[in-house]
């Protein structure tokens, strides 16, 4: 009996061998390649130069970007070749992975330039580079202040009581489900959320190495954590994953650029390959975007729920298309507010007949970075931004509360997981505060509702396990997704 044990030991011990062998042997090619795309990125750039129409100041900074631009290549490949194996799958698993990607993302550089439109005291590269993150400010803040107390926030202002989550509480706080939040970053000098922090890419700032961790990501804008803060509040046992792509400062001075579209889509991209359940994409954008579009369909298709915001707007511009949200895979979340005691949609929040549900979206207590210099510092927001967190923080209560073998037999069905998900929240959501008794354009199907939307959850989840207990066959909740034009 020993000496089957000692066999067995020896052949377990030599198969893990050979898979950190061959573990360690890919990862030092895909490091040699990693450096061989520098060396294609830059002499693609450089031979580009010889015909290109660029203003002479920035071909001479991009002819010695080595030394002008420190970081250049590392910076843009941190989420280019996400969007170059989204493109071309057969990428993933290709050892040339990175030099391949490197001549396609010096040639688009290129061509950004060129199209750039003229911005005020920025040259066209400038511009463009803003666009990337590339000027974002890097390191580690200032921070004044370590591991402050997040309590008194919560459960403060209207938003929670009239939302009731304390009830929803009882059934679950979202212990297991993985949240995505991508956006600015987070502050982790909050005691209370820096642990539910599972794991962070920062997008803005690569590595110099393949094999080394990406920066924190801290936030320099403030919106990423006031976002968490919400979501905290909602689901306090939820794991957070943080993605930064934007910084919420030097890009906003200049227009979005495909760029921008890159460092969201790379954002979404990681998070699913990461194992997200759930993703807080605050963003909205008045136009179809390609990789968008993509990465959120490929999202739906794994049953990865996408929570996104109407934009918030001026009453005339109600109408301008809002996307990811206005996309049928994605939930699309509106704003309302409280004023002399009575609910109502807030005046801000933009509409459209993909509405799904609203939330609170004015007067609303979080959390900002502790290294602000801010006088009296700024605890209550606005903004549909904020009404996407509670409802993604709902969807996390949701998931937690399911039977884990019935949410993963949904998973197995493209799709199936969401249609569940959104369907329960459609039906649980009431117009009826808000002066309405049917669906409309402004706010959807209604106020969500908490409480009965984790009830709802549960129920579902049971009644199916207890029909699979007696052998009865178990009907499709909802097969397909519904559209919403």
């Amino acid at each position: 009996m020993k000496f089957y044990k000692k066999v067995f030991i020896f052949l377990c011990g030599t198969v893990l061998s050979t898979f950190s062998l061959f573990s360690q042997e890919r990862i030092t090619n895909l490091s040699t390649d990693y450096t061989k795309g520098k060396i294609v990125f830059s002499r693609t750039l450089l031979n580009g130069l010889s015909y290109s129409t660029l203003l002479e100041m920035d071909k001479k900074t991009l002819l010695s970007h080595e030394k002008i631009l420190p970081g250049l290549y590392e910076n843009l490949m941190n989420f280019y070749h996400l969007i170059a194996e989204m493109r071309n799958p057969e990428l993933i698993n290709s050892p040339n992975r990175f030099s391949l990607s490197a001549e396609l993302m010096a040639q688009e550089l290129l061509t950004s330039i060129a199209e750039s439109p003229a911005v005020e005291t920025y040259s066209p590269l400038q511009a463009v580079l803003m666009s990337t993150g590339y000027y974002a400010k890097k390191g580690h803040p200032l921070i004044r202040h370590y591991f402050r107390d997040f309590q008194r926030y919560i459960n403060k202002g209207w938003a929670m009581s009239e939302l009731k989550v304390h009830k929803a509480h009882l059934y679950s706080k979202g212990k297991s489900i993985k949240l995505a939040i991508v956006d600015s970053g987070i502050d982790p000098t909050w005691k209370r959320i820096k642990p539910r922090i599972l794991c962070h890419k920062n997008f803005l700032e690569g590595p110099r190495l393949y094999s080394q961790e990406s920066f924190f990501p801290y936030d320099r804008g403030g919106h990423g954590t006031s976002l968490a803060s919400v979501i905290y509040q909602i689901a306090p046992q939820v794991d957070l994953m943080i993605v930064k792509v934007h910084d919420g400062d030097t890009m906003l001075k200049v227009p979005p650029s495909r760029w921008t579209v890159y460092l969201v889509t790379a954002g979404i991209l990681w998070a699913a390959q990461n194992g997200a359940d759930v993703i807080n994409l605050s963003m909205a954008f008045q136009t179809d975007l390609a990789p968008i579009h993509k990465a959120s369909m490929t999202c739906w298709k794994n049953n990865i729920i996408i929570v996104s915001p109407v934009a918030n707007t001026l009453p005339p511009y109600k109408n301008i298309p809002s996307f990811p949200a206005a996309y049928p895979w994605t939930l699309a979340i509106g704003g309302i507010e409280k004023r002399n005691g009575s609910l109502r949609i807030w005046p801000y929040s933009g509409q459209g007949n993909f509405m799904d549900v609203v939330a609170p979206a004015r007067g609303i207590w979080n959390a900002t970075p502790t290294y602000f210099d801010l006088d009296g510092r700024r605890n209550v927001a606005v903004g549909n931004s904020l009404a996407t967190s509670f409802v993604s923080g709902t969807v996390a209560l949701m998931l937690s509360v399911m039977d884990p073998t019935f949410r993963e037999n949904l998973k197995k069905e493209p799709g199936r997981l969401f249609n569940t998900v959104q369907k329960i929240l459609r039906e649980t959501a009431s117009n009826r505060e808000l002066g309405f008794n049917r669906y409309n354009p402004s706010s959807g199907y209604g106020i969500v509702n908490i409480p009965a939307a984790v009830v709802s959850a549960k129920n579902i989840s049971s009644t199916l396990q207890e029909k699979r207990k007696k052998g009865r066959q178990e009907a499709p909740y909802f097969s397909f997704a519904p559209m919403r034009w």
